[in-house]
């Protein structure tokens, strides 16, 4: 499977709830049809190094994935945590029915998607000394 992040928006609905919709870009590169699950779960870390973990729901009801096509979803979360925004060093986890899933890796706000090596390797350096590595 492929996954390209596509955009994500953030509304303030009713203090202090924040509503988030991100889109991705999904392709499946198996031989068989398959699907997504439902949910997707995001870890996140704020700038003081805390993780915090999240449950995305795909709004699209048909999640069905055939082979060798693009299919753009959308993710919905409603929270109260404020500090959604500002996580560093994203990870949204993306299940198939079938067949192995896809974890996309991101930066934070650049929106840059890493290797899994370079992930945990910022990552590890980002806990530590609180700084994210150039």
């Amino acid at each position: 499977m492929r996954v390209r992040l596509v955009d994500e928006q953030y509304e303030v609905k009713v203090s202090p709830y924040l509503e988030i919709r991100t889109r991705f870009e999904v392709e499946n590169v198996g031989a068989q049809k398959t699907s997504l699950e439902p949910n997707v779960l995001f870890t996140g870390y704020t700038a003081k190094g805390q993780r915090g973990r999240f449950r995305y729901t795909i709004v699209e009801d048909d999640r069905d994935l055939p082979p060798f096509a693009w299919k753009e979803i959308t993710l919905f979360l409603v929270t109260d945590e404020a500090t959604y925004p500002f996580r560093w060093y994203r990870t949204f986890e993306l299940r198939l029915t079938q067949g192995r899933g896809k974890w996309v890796r991101i930066r934070s706000e650049d929106k840059v998607s890493l290797s899994y090596v370079r992930f945990l390797y910022e990552l590890a350096q980002f806990r530590v000394f609180k700084r994210v590595p150039k």
